[in-house]
């Protein structure tokens, strides 16, 4: 074409459209360039995770688009065909292990395993996750020992998940244990937005070991410490082709998902595992305590225990807070990707064993963490309990055997950590409001009982209201023994039971399974403690609420006392408990055996008249029924027994004593008079020395004006803890648990309160600790004698 008749500007438009068109097709014929490979980023990764500031990295666009669609549909399709596959995840690990749908509530299956293989385009995923872990172990000399991958998924109004880590904080010079050492997360969500919540909060000075609670801090202290951890949190949006990848001992949590998101959320989460921590920190003081997520004093005891239970015994990872253990074989071939880079490691490996020690102070807690990448934010690690195999594997002997090598090996650190447990008296700031609700949290400790399974079902079976009861039981059981496993596994309403599975070689007696137990609870109104042989009456919750209500008013408070006391003011409902030795349910009780099979469910019709604790007398102290101490005669402790009244009563009426087997209060008494977890191998013993610190703390007890709750009293049919004792040093324990008890009745040490002297208890009951006496008075339960039937 013939350009020079035109007009110049004329000229000069065609031919700049032209150029332009050329340009454009020759962008079109050049090839796209290829998308970053997955390892390429492993620098960046490891260089943000020695950072001690920080801990944490997150990468948009990490996979190609077209791949990131691919898994999308591909996880969402299984969520939509393969519900079955799905299950309820779990929290806790070990002897913690349970169902907790009020602390997460996503649903998740494990990938990669024999019943579920991961389909192609979610196994692209995880090839180039193995990828960038393999780049980041040569980085690091980590020593990667295997991987496991979840899919998680959140319905639209799921709660999320609470703050958790999904390992015990990694200290230097700890014993090295094989457990989760780096958590990556890949999101799944296209159109996501932060209207939609699900968001992961990360906690970047929560490895800061000088912000860790210890025994001795204050409650001021604890509440300084917690607001210094949860500076500069980071929150990261689950959107699609994120990745995040942060320590595993890093607390974390997941922001509950809102209605609009109508898809859900979904995520992959893998966790790679190594003897020795990426990044280890430096204590500078006292070992920090390990947060067992939710335990109701925030203490570390507890674990501690557990981590003496199980240890480092089984090939997976039993130290996380987040349940692990049982968790299935984890895809060979990613695994042999990781040993492939170990080996290639050796050779260069350092002489701290690859773990990269960054001492972290508290001056680090002031740094903003904040600087990282426009979107720096982080996934709610989902680390549950995987489907498990039979109750008893082929590795249980082996198991037990490693566990009692364990217990042996930890029972020293066991004690210097219970002996320096601090029995909290204020209510811990996340149960401020735990009057707000109706829930019964019930407290059942088992021992080997056959019927524990049977006082559940009534439990729940006869309440007027069976939502509103939690269970905590401490199991302790013989692990050897499938009948025992087997009689715990079928529990109505199982969201609803809390469970903590002791070996009974591990028994140390009811005050230490009771303090097991309680450290279950969550936030309950009202507080029922029973043991694991028990019948309820039908609509007994309703009856016991109402019963404790009505001590709100004065009025309604009876006190029949023979003689008035400065000391016998009565109590309100908010500081009342119900208690007292419930009657027989047993038909055939005289009979020295038990028929079990015979026992009755429904016990509405017996219609016993209620019973009154009083006073029988003061008897040297045993450990065993059938074996006394030497020292028993210096431990004499006062027994209590039940009176039948002779007509059931028109409202509770005070009492002096309190009964372990079945007591029924307001929660405070968990955080104010929580059970003594040094009271090792005591039985007679344990209901006077609650009695005097529930008293002196302002409690009042009162009897039922009528029986809602029945107890199997014949031992025949079942062990007791005293019969399977194994601890050589058991006699030394428990003589220094009855000293301590005598020492709270005698001299008001060890959690006495500040209401009530135990002079004045003394007075109120009619009893003296000192030269062990007894008055008619208290014989009669502080109640004149035309009460009683005899």
């Amino acid at each position: 074409m013939d350009l020079s008749c035109l007009p110049a500007n004329l000229k000069y438009a065609i031919m700049q459209s032209a150029l332009e068109q050329s340009s454009e097709a020759e962008t079109k014929a050049k090839p796209k360039p290829a998308h970053p490979p997955p390892d390429s980023i492993a620098s960046e990764v490891y260089t943000d995770l020695k950072d001690p500031a920080k801990g944490f990295y997150v990468k948009d666009d990490w996979l190609s688009a077209e791949v990131a669609q691919a898994a999308h549909k591909a996880a969402k399709d299984m969520v939509d065909q393969k519900k079955d596959r799905f299950h309820h995840a779990k929290v806790g690990f070990g002897l913690m292990e349970r169902s907790d749908e009020r602390s997460r509530g996503d649903v998740i299956t494990w990938l990669g395993t024999k019943d579920q293989p991961t389909p192609p385009n979610l196994q692209k995923v995880v090839d180039a996750a193995i990828s960038l872990i393999g780049a980041i172990n040569n980085l690091a000399q980590a020593n990667f020992t295997k991987s496991s991958v979840q899919l998680a998924y959140y319905p639209p109004d799921a709660i999320g998940y609470r703050k958790h880590r999904d390992c015990r904080l990694a200290v230097a010079g700890a014993p090295p244990v094989e457990t989760r050492q780096m958590t990556l997360i890949y999101y799944l969500n296209p159109d996501w937005s932060s209207e939609h919540g699900g968001g992961l909060c990360i906690y970047p000075h929560s490895r800061d070991p000088s912000l860790q609670e210890i025994d001795t801090d204050t409650p001021e202290m604890k509440a300084d410490k917690l607001q210094k951890r949860e500076k500069g949190v980071c929150r990261v949006d689950p959107c699609l082709n994120r990745v995040v990848l942060f320590h595993s001992d890093m607390e974390h949590e997941v922001l509950p998902v809102g209605s609009s998101c109508s898809s859900g959320r979904l995520a992959i989460t893998i966790w790679t595992y190594a003897m020795s921590a990426l990044v280890a920190v430096v204590p500078s003081g006292p070992l920090p305590k390990q947060s067992l997520g939710q335990s109701v004093m925030g203490n570390s005891t507890l674990e501690n225990l557990i981590m003496g239970f199980l240890g480092p015994t089984t090939t997976t990872s039993t130290t996380t807070t987040t349940s692990t253990t049982n968790e299935p074989k984890s895809d060979s071939n990613n695994n042999k990707k990781l040993e492939n880079n170990n080996n290639n490691n050796k050779d260069n490996k350092k002489e701290d064993n690859g773990t990269a020690v960054v001492a972290v102070s508290s001056s680090s807690s002031s740094s903003s963490s904040s600087s990282s990448s426009s979107s720096s934010s982080s996934s709610s690690c989902s680390s549950v309990q995987q489907p498990k195999d039979s109750p008893i594997s082929s590795s249980s002997n082996n198991k037990l055997v490693s566990i009692s090598q364990q217990l042996s090996a930890l029972s020293h650190q066991l004690e210097t950590a219970v002996a320096q447990q601090q029995l909290a008296p204020t209510v811990p700031p996340r149960f401020k409001d735990f009057t707000q609700n109706d829930r019964i949290f019930v407290s059942i400790i088992n021992y080997r009982d056959p019927q524990c399974i049977h006082t559940i079902r009534s439990l729940f079976a006869t309440a007027h209201s069976p939502c509103r009861i939690v269970v905590g039981v401490c199991n302790q059981v013989d692990f050897s023994k499938p009948d025992e496993l087997l009689q715990q596994q079928d529990y109505p309403n199982p969201e609803q039971v809390k469970v903590i599975n002791v070996p009974h070689t591990a028994a140390k007696g009811p005050c230490y399974a009771r303090y097991l137990a309680q450290q279950l609870y969550d936030g309950e109104h009202y507080y029922l403690q029973i043991d694991s042989h028990m019948r309820f009456i039908k609509d007994w919750d309703v009856q016991l609420i109402s019963w404790l209500q009505g001590l709100d008013n004065n009025s309604s408070t009876t006190s029949a006392a023979s003689s008035s006391s400065s000391s016998s003011a009565a109590a309100s409902g908010s500081r009342a408990i119900l208690t007292t030795y419930p009657p027989d349910f047993n038909p055939n009780r005289k009979e020295k055996s038990v028929d079990q099979e015979n026992l009755p469910d429904n016990v509405d019709s017996l219609n016993a008249f209620p019973t009154h604790l009083c006073a029988l007398e003061f008897k040297p102290a045993t450990q065993q029924q059938h074996q006394q101490s030497s020292s028993a005669e210096s431990f004499s402790q006062l027994r209590i027994r039940a009176r039948t009244l002779a007509k059931p009563l028109q409202q509770p009426i005070e009492g002096c004593f309190y009964a372990a087997g079945f007591n029924f209060s307001e929660a405070s008494v968990i955080w104010n008079c929580p059970y003594d977890p040094n009271l090792e191998y005591v039985f007679f013993g344990e209901e006077m020395s609650m009695a005097v610190r529930l008293w002196t703390h302002g409690y009042r007890f009162f009897t039922p004006p009528k029986n809602v709750v029945y107890h199997l009293w014949n031992r025949s049919y079942r062990p007791v803890f005293w019969q399977d004792i194994k601890d050589q040093q058991w006699q030394t324990k428990w003589e220094a648990a009855m000293q301590r008890i005598q020492e709270l009745l005698q001299a008001g040490m060890h959690n006495e309160g500040s209401s009530h002297t135990v002079a004045e208890y003394e007075q109120f009951a009619g009893i003296s600790f000192v030269n062990n006496t007894t008055t008619p008075q208290a014989e009669r339960g502080r109640l004149s004698a035309d009460y009683f039937f005899l």
